[in-house]
């Protein structure tokens, strides 16, 4: 699935209303009970977490040292393998830093030529690519605020970073996903049903609306500060052919 979250102007359709040729009409429906309970239904097949069978990175032994029985010693007695536990847990992470000298070759000529920077190493300190995929996904994704991501990087790397440096981290990240933004847009203009629906919440303290709009493959989510109906064309660019359906 590709989800794209625009932070910029998106107006809702009506909770149901159908879109044709520019018009849009509400159409309520009354929800019909399964009369099941909530849960897990009979028959569902449930999951547990597996055992790794992967190479573990540690292994522990555990050996009696006395008999719980009569209470004798048992350090000269040679184990045997029993039960096996597993513990599946992640490491510590750590930062990366990679120092990227420009080396100086001088031509017979006497052309003096530095080696060129790549993208995105441009500025004395930077940066790199996990550390901004990292960002945006705490941010798009887990719909943590700038001032939270940034602690959470000072805690888990130890890097220091203001709640401006993340928006601005964010900022870059959504200028290069614009063609996967058009993407997106195209696929849902082309759809015979895209879903709709909206949730309030706060952007620099006051109430916006989230609004979402999806098919079975895309995602996009736009924040605005009315929830009232409008035409999409101020975010998506589009309207809608076929039918809009609101949770």
């Amino acid at each position: 699935m590709l989800i794209c979250v625009i932070n910029s102007v998106l107006l809702s359709f009506p909770r149901i209303a159908p879109i044709a040729q520019g018009h849009h009409q509400p159409i309520y429906t009354n929800p019909v009970k399964s009369g099941k309970k909530p849960g897990g239904q009979p028959g569902h097949k449930g999951h547990t977490l597996a055992f790794c069978t992967d190479e573990p990175d540690e292994e522990i032994f555990h050996s009696p040292d006395t008999c719980s029985s009569c209470g004798g010693s048992l350090k000269e007695v040679e184990a045997e393998q029993g039960e096996v536990h597993q513990v599946i847990d992640i490491s510590v992470p750590s930062k990366v830093i990679i120092n990227h000298h420009s080396m100086i070759k001088r031509c017979s000529c006497g052309k003096c030529n530095k080696g060129t920077f790549p993208s995105g190493v441009k500025g004395m300190v930077n940066y790199g690519p996990a550390i901004s995929a990292l960002i945006a996904n705490l941010s798009v994704c887990q719909y943590v605020s700038c001032a939270r991501v940034a602690g959470f990087i000072e805690d888990l790397y130890k890097i220091h970073m203001s709640s401006a440096t993340v928006s601005n981290i964010l900022g870059r990240f959504a200028k290069n996903c614009k063609n996967n933004i058009e993407q997106i847009k195209e696929n849902l203009y082309l759809s015979e049903v895209v879903n709709s629906d909206e949730t309030g919440n706060k952007v620099n303290g006051a109430k916006w609306w989230m609004h979402t709009y999806q098919n079975d493959l895309f995602t996009f989510i736009g924040a605005h500060p009315s929830r009232g109906a409008g035409c999409p064309t101020r975010i998506l660019s589009i309207w809608f052919p076929k039918q809009c359906i609101g949770a």
